[in-house]
């Protein structure tokens, strides 16, 4: 007999790190169902490497690779695209070009190394953010002191050639945090523009080749800074940031259609500094934001907690969570909307390891009504107001910088992972106890109907059924279940 099981959303929270302060800050939902997260791995020496792990849709440990140079490296941008896996950040090795250079990685889909490559000049380049255009070439964005101390990007090929360098230069300092593509092919970007620490908010669509067709810079009369941007289904942006206008910080959600109309804006925070680095567009037209809360932090002894909030199409806030780990502090970096119409978010943990406080990362998978199969979360009513800003409207200027900048093979060293498992949520929870007829964790699921092994046998109950995957299912349809 052939059993064809329709599996419904699944959820988790779960650390992965070493002896050492690991730092995640990007991640997504890969093509097989499975998903991936990286950022800075300084587990394995000192000066940090880049680091991913990939994990299946059963949440089985698929691989894990650290890659590096014997100096400096941070990962900033991971992404899936049709060569394989990217990493994108920046590295200090002496092999480079000098100073700061940006370092783009690429794996294949088995997660084997393909190859390195340094960009930059003999000054500093800092790549946040990596994805793919839509013709299949890697397309990174930051900053480069040499370029104006402008907006920058590159564009190349899977093979690692260098298609173009161009920079978006302002008569002030400016910088992307990230760079998208959009359903158009256009070229989404957000950071900051301004002088010193007087920063303004910034957000930029250009067309394929990089030229500016307009410019957002946001002034909410304190630092401004926009982090993150996502395009919801009805082709408007989502943008997640922060400013401290009012003194501490506050987060920032705002919406903006694809002419450069800013549709709405909204501030949310407390009496202490609350912050959003990653949003993503649900599959409603809304808009979600990730980041942290000292405001809203359930902890007695002042650490963060991570928060993640979710807006409608009009700006009406639907709900807010805070989660955490181990009450030493928690960010969420970047968020994505997965398959299931939950979200994914990575970020990063901190813990106490003897008399030193180090991190790990912290992926979240929440389902599309913000809950997620742990005790530690909670619902918030954060404050919410609408607030006043100055716009302009100027046009960055486009430079080609392709004759400029460099490429260099980088000499990197490869290392394993140590493998994890991922256990999902259940109406089981994480108890391998509990058989049909029983109701705990995740209870909105109802009542246990039956448990079925990975080859479509019954069981009555976990125990009887030794490890494995299992199937439940349940009132009100499948779940998932590792048993480990």
């Amino acid at each position: 007999m052939v059993y064809t099981f329709l599996l419904s959303a699944v959820s988790f929270m779960f650390r992965y790190g070493g002896n050492s302060t690991d730092e995640g800050y990007a991640g997504m939902n890969t093509a097989d169902g499975g998903f991936i997260a990286g950022g800075i791995w300084g587990s394995y020496g000192a000066n940090g490497d880049f680091g991913i792990v990939k994990f299946n849709s059963s949440g089985a440990f698929t691989f894990g690779k650290t890659i590096g140079t014997s100096d400096e490296d941070r990962a900033y941008g991971l992404a899936e695209i049709s060569s394989g896996y990217v990493l994108a950040g920046r590295t200090l090795s002496s092999l480079g070009s000098g100073g700061y250079d940006a370092l783009i990685v690429l794996l294949d889909p088995s997660g084997n190394f393909q190859w390195a490559r340094f960009v930059g000049t003999s000054y500093n380049e800092y790549p946040y953010w990596v994805t793919e255009d839509r013709d299949g070439n890697i397309l990174a964005g930051g900053y480069a002191v040499s370029f104006g101390n402008g907006v920058w990007f590159v564009k190349m090929d899977p093979a690692g050639n260098l298609v173009w360098s161009r920079s978006l230069e302002y008569t002030d300092p400016s910088i992307a945090r990230e760079i998208r593509v959009d359903a158009d092919g256009r070229y989404v970007f957000v950071g900051r523009v301004g002088p010193g620490s007087n920063y303004d908010g910034l957000l930029i669509r250009a067309d394929s080749s990089g030229t500016p067709l307009w410019s957002l810079r946001l002034d909410f009369g304190g630092e401004d800074r926009f982090f993150s941007v996502d395009q919801a289904p009805s082709g408007d942006y989502c943008v997640a940031g922060y400013t401290n206008a009012d003194g501490d910080y506050d987060i920032l959600v705002l919406r903006v259609d694809t002419l450069g109309n800013v549709l709405w804006v909204r501030k949310i925070g407390g009496a202490s500094d609350d912050q959003a680095f990653g949003v993503a567009a649900s599959s409603d037209d809304g808009c979600v934001a990730v980041g942290y809360t000292f405001s809203y932090s359930h902890d007695l002894f002042g650490f963060e907690d991570a928060i993640i909030m979710k807006f409608d199409a009009s700006g009406n806030l639907q709900w807010s969570r805070i989660f955490w780990s181990e009450n030493y502090g928690d960010v969420g970096n970047s968020v994505y909307r997965s398959s299931d119409d939950g979200f994914l978010v990575i970020g990063t943990s901190y813990k106490l390891q003897g008399f030193s406080t180090v991190a790990d990362w912290f992926i979240v998978k929440f389902l599309a009504d913000g809950t997620v199969c742990s005790s530690q979360y909670s619902t918030v009513s954060p404050s919410v107001s609408t607030p006043t800003y100055t716009l302009d409207n100027s046009l960055p200027t486009f430079n080609d910088r392709t004759s400029q900048t460099t490429v260099l093979n980088a000499s990197v060293t490869v290392q394993d992972l140590v493998p994890d498992t991922v256990t999902f949520c259940t109406p089981l929870g994480q108890d391998n106890d509990l058989g049909v007829g029983e109701t705990k964790r995740c209870g909105t699921d109802g009542r246990i109907l039956g448990i079925y092994s990975s080859d479509g046998r019954k069981v009555n109950d976990l125990n009887g059924g030794g490890r494995g995957v299992f199937f439940i299912r349940t009132e009100r349809g499948w779940k998932k279940y590792i048993r480990r």
